[in-house]
């Protein structure tokens, strides 16, 4: 499937399927939602993924092999210079697939998994980082959650909305909780560090 948008339009084999109407701002603390979603064109056909696959193996197998290479590369360069390797794993499809790869690749023991609270998270992916902290337990890789002591709300106030000239979020909600967990772990300031 192509699909892509220009604007508020969204075009899939060259043809406007939908658009989106004006967002509204839904006061739940999560990010704008999109409400009026206008049909234009045929309903879209479900993919059948395993086809998917199948048709495209060849090129999924090398572009994980690359992958794998630049892994294992950057593993063995900076193994034995830093203090704690991890995989950042956010509950999304890049995470997931990127821990995948990890797990094939170095070996048991070398690496843990780090999943940073920011209070800001969508429900469905603190429920994924929920089960591959239980799959991680399985397969006795360590799976830590940093986070700060106060929650976004208390921060937003405190500092600011964020904006590109107060550029704190980032910073402070997920670099901060992330490099104070791992100067717990190491029981050190200075935390080398190598980062998937």
């Amino acid at each position: 499937p192509f699909m892509w948008t220009d604007g508020n339009a969204y075009f899939y084999h060259g043809k406007k399927y939908f658009e989106l109407g004006k967002p509204e701002t839904i006061n739940t603390g999560r990010p704008l939602t999109y409400i009026n979603i206008k049909t234009i064109g045929e309903r879209l056909k479900p993919i059948d993924v395993d086809k998917m696959i199948s048709k495209n193996r060849k090129q999924l197998d090398l572009l994980a092999d690359i992958a794998m290479q630049r892994i294992h590369s950057a593993y063995t360069q900076f193994a034995d210079k830093v203090d704690f390797t991890s995989v950042s794993y956010s509950g999304g499809k890049d995470s997931t697939a990127m821990i995948d790869l990890i797990k094939r690749t170095l070996p048991l023991g070398s690496y843990s998994v780090l999943f940073i609270d920011t209070g800001l998270e969508f429900d469905s992916a603190k429920t994924m980082a929920m089960a591959m902290k239980e799959e991680c337990r399985l397969q006795q890789i360590p799976f830590y959650t940093a986070k700060l002591k106060k929650d976004a709300d208390t921060i937003w106030r405190e500092i600011g909305a964020p904006s590109r000239y107060n550029r704190w979020c980032c910073h402070v909600l997920q670099s901060v909780p992330s490099h104070m967990l791992k100067m717990e772990l190491n029981g050190k300031s200075d935390v080398k560090e190598l980062v998937y």
